[in-house]
């Protein structure tokens, strides 16, 4: 059983949002929509593939920039639920086709279901502040070892030497709790936003704001996931 829908509006199914991320969900559900219910494209060994330029893609996705919807494909194609192929036979045409993996075990129901029944072992609510604080240190280690990686290797250098000498009190990744701070805040704007729209009562809590930071945290402002909610509330969908 798959998790695509395929109505016409843009929606946002959670659990697909929780697979493959908020942004992506809503491209791949758009691109079913054009595969399943649209005789555009083209067939090819009982294969459909559709075809949208940037520009048609944007007139569906007014709220995402040009820079979003490149990184929103790019991602969909490197998780393997995106097929994108050249399929004119002119090689001056370099014309981009796509078509859905809809094998791919994070389009499963069953599967991703059971990927999240096993992360929600405690009952909702309790504990919350233990969990808060996991959920601050995961992200942190996580958050630092991607500006680690960003960096050149003299910053490297600096940073270890700094962290080791424990009487210099210069440390570059001191910041970074601060950084968490404010995307938890950032989160929780969002999450407000998402109860006064669609008149839900989610509470903050680790699971209400997980998909909320992860978004945040891959370079999402408060203002963009805000304009999400507002397209998306229409059809009824939830974050």
């Amino acid at each position: 059983m798959s998790l695509l829908m395929p109505s016409r509006p843009i929606v946002i199914n959670p659990d697909l949002a929780y697979s493959i991320g908020l942004n992506e969900a809503i491209a791949l559900q758009q691109v079913n929509y054009w595969l399943k219910e649209t005789t555009s494209g083209l067939e090819r060994d009982g294969v459909r593939w559709i075809y949208n330029t940037n520009e048609q893609w944007l007139e569906q996705f007014p709220f995402w920039s040009e820079s979003t919807l490149k990184r929103t494909f790019t991602r969909l194609k490197n998780l393997g639920v995106l097929k994108v192929e050249q399929l004119n036979k002119s090689q001056r045409d370099m014309t981009n086709y796509y078509t859905i993996n809809y094998e791919s075990e994070l389009l499963d129901e069953v599967k991703v279901t059971k990927s999240k029944s096993s992360k929600c072992t405690l009952p909702s609510g309790q504990n919350e502040p233990m969990e808060e604080v996991k959920v601050e240190r995961s992200i942190r280690s996580k958050r630092t070892a991607l500006i680690r990686s960003n960096c050149t290797d003299v910053l490297t250098e600096n940073t270890t030497e700094n962290t080791t000498d424990i009487k210099n009190p210069i440390c570059q990744v001191a910041p970074q709790p601060d950084g968490d701070v404010l995307i938890t805040d950032q989160a929780k704007q969002v999450l407000t936003h998402l109860n006064q729209v669609t008149s839900s009562r989610y509470q903050v809590s680790t699971t209400s704001l997980q998909n909320i930071r992860a978004r945040i945290g891959e370079g999402f402002t408060v203002e963009e996931l805000s304009l999400v909610v507002d397209t998306a509330t229409p059809s009824g969908a939830t974050i």
